[in-house]
């Protein structure tokens, strides 16, 4: 049995998106026919869906991933929890342009560019990742690490 599946004489029948309402809510696509056909368990990437939340942010995703979640957007904070900003403060050193990191979840899952402060290499990582990683760039691996140090948390890399 997959996300969205439902159960008619013992046999599981795939759901359509249909007209589900909270669906619809945050869809931005124009051809809603072909959408109305997808299967609510599809993770494909022929299958990708644009969005845009209450808050405005625009986000893409699966129709799997849209139903299985309870924050539907990638961006807004869940209950609770800190925003980028708070957790890992070094980024706003790579990130320049674009949301504000205080609100952006650690969890995020959609691609940012960012710029390293020390090689000036361009890259495109998630936030997830960009959180999760080190070194950030891969190029320079965060350029000399002699010249760094950890703040107290022990998990925040900064560089001087």
């Amino acid at each position: 049995m997959k996300n969205g599946d439902i159960l008619v004489n013992n046999f599981f029948v795939e759901q359509k998106i249909g007209h589900d309402k909270l669906f619809w809510k945050y869809c931005t696509e124009k051809d809603r026919r072909k959408i109305m056909d997808y299967k609510r368990s599809s993770n494909k990437k022929r299958d990708v869906v644009n969005m845009k939340c209450e808050k405005g942010h625009s986000f893409t995703t699966t129709p799997l991933n849209f139903f299985k979640t309870k924050n539907k957007c990638p961006f807004c904070l869940k209950p609770g929890e800190k925003g980028v900003s708070k957790i890992a403060p070094e980024i706003k050193m790579f990130y320049k342009k674009g949301y504000n990191l205080k609100y952006i979840s650690e969890s995020c899952t959609e691609e940012f560019e960012f710029t390293c402060p020390f090689c000036k290499n361009t890259f495109k990582k998630t936030m997830q990742s960009m959180v999760s990683d080190r070194p950030r760039c891969k190029k320079c691996k965060d350029a000399s690490l002699k010249n760094s140090f950890y703040l107290p948390e022990g998990r925040t890399f900064v560089h001087m």
